[in-house]
């Protein structure tokens, strides 16, 4: 049996970007469990458990996604989604670029066989997790994200929790 792994692809902020994500998170008073510091990004495609082989051809395909032009978000709402029981902070304006770049990564993934979102792709960074309600919620200072690469990172489970782990990084055209 092949070992898998769980992995999807994301944006990962610059230290000056993750720096303020933590300043906004850390001014929440949510019940539920925060998103480590280290663990912040915005996910764009979810992939699940992924065979070693599918990894390899994920690795070799997404490089083509390097000719997308990097691109900016500006997140300016914190929002609770009851559903998933989330707090995150959104944007308002969802570039054009960043869609493209989930639709295609996602529909990689069903190529390969994999399971993934279907609903409308929703830019976000999850700030915490089991919640039931949220005070604080609304506008928050903006928060410039120039994206300049993507990811494919592994979550892992340890003594301590989850953690990500990037396995690859590849950067957006600067044009």
């Amino acid at each position: 049996m092949t070992a898998s792994q769980r992995l999807f692809f994301a944006l990962w902020p610059e230290q000056r970007i993750r720096q303020q994500l933590i300043n906004v998170q850390s001014s929440l008073t949510a019940p539920g469990r925060f998103v480590l510091p280290e663990n912040l990004h915005v996910t764009l495609s979810f992939l699940g458990n992924v065979s070693s082989d599918s990894r390899l051809l994920l690795l070799e395909q997404a490089t083509a996604l390097t000719e997308h032009t990097a691109f900016t978000l500006i997140f300016e709402d914190i929002q609770f989604w009851p559903t998933s029981g989330v707090v995150c902070l959104t944007t308002r304006v969802i570039p054009e670029t960043i869609v493209l770049i989930a639709e295609k990564l996602n529909r990689l993934a069903r190529e390969l066989g994999l399971n993934v979102d279907t609903r409308p792709y929703q830019p976000h960074v999850t700030l915490a997790r089991d919640s039931s309600k949220i005070e604080a919620l609304g506008l928050i200072q903006p928060i410039t994200w120039s994206a300049t690469h993507f990811c494919l990172v592994e979550s892992c489970v340890n003594s301590e929790g989850v953690i990500y782990q990037i396995i690859q990084e590849w950067p957006f055209d600067k044009c």
